[in-house]
């Protein structure tokens, strides 16, 4: 339980479920042969930030779950599936959460209890919420206070950040979006920014994208 620091060799290409749960690790690098962090890899960890780099494929459930000290936590490009409560903190001083482009599979309350910022790089995701269909369950639990959708984004899904846990006060929309479903207001937001006003009247979006929205 007191150890603090680890140097993973390179040539490493997996390392099992709940390897370092509970050590003192407060930093660790992350091989570039694995393409898996196994089930509850670094759960209850002291890491103050985690940069997850292309090679990895999968985050498996908890893998981070309980790191309450994570301010910082930038998710690679090479991501596709991100499984349960994988970050998971009760006790959050997280200030920032990025993304990356090609998550396409999300599990159930992947982010449940992480505060700050959201940043949203690539594809968003939907995952029918366990409680409702029409919530995205991946954001079931989060505390995000700000969502920002970078100008790599074309595509906002139906109900894309709706969830009744949600804490939201910003949105900021990139000058990439061409399409947005219906009902992604419903967290109802104090405010929304828009980069490029005259882009966003060409927007080709639903009727009812104002629905719930206050």
């Amino acid at each position: 339980s007191n150890l603090e620091s680890i140097n993973l060799h390179d040539e490493i290409t997996f390392i099992g479920e709940r390897a370092f749960i509970y050590t003192a690790l407060t930093e660790v690098n992350i091989p570039k042969k694995m393409t898996v962090l196994s089930v509850q890899v670094f759960d209850s960890t002291r890491l103050k930030s985690i940069v997850i780099p292309d090679n990895i494929t999968t985050i498996e459930e908890r893998a981070f779950c309980l790191c309450s000290n994570l301010e910082t936590v930038v998710i690679g490009d090479g991501v596709t599936t991100i499984g349960l409560c994988a970050f998971e903190i009760w006790e959050s001083s997280m200030k920032s959460v990025t993304l990356g482009k090609n998550v396409t599979t999300m599990a159930n309350s992947v982010f449940d209890g992480c505060t700050g910022k959201l940043i949203i790089t690539g594809n968003i995701p939907f995952t029918t919420s366990s409680s409702s269909s029409y919530q995205n369950g991946w954001l079931y639990g989060a505390k995000f206070s700000e969502i920002v959708i970078a100008d790599e984004v074309e595509t906002i899904p139906n109900n894309a950040f709706y969830t009744t846990t949600s804490e939201v006060n910003k949105i900021t929309f990139g000058r990439g979006v061409k399409n947005i479903g219906k009902d992604i207001f419903r967290i109802s937001p104090a405010e929304v920014h828009i980069k490029d006003l005259a882009d966003w009247c060409n927007i080709d979006s639903q009727d009812d994208v104002l629905n719930g929205s206050k």
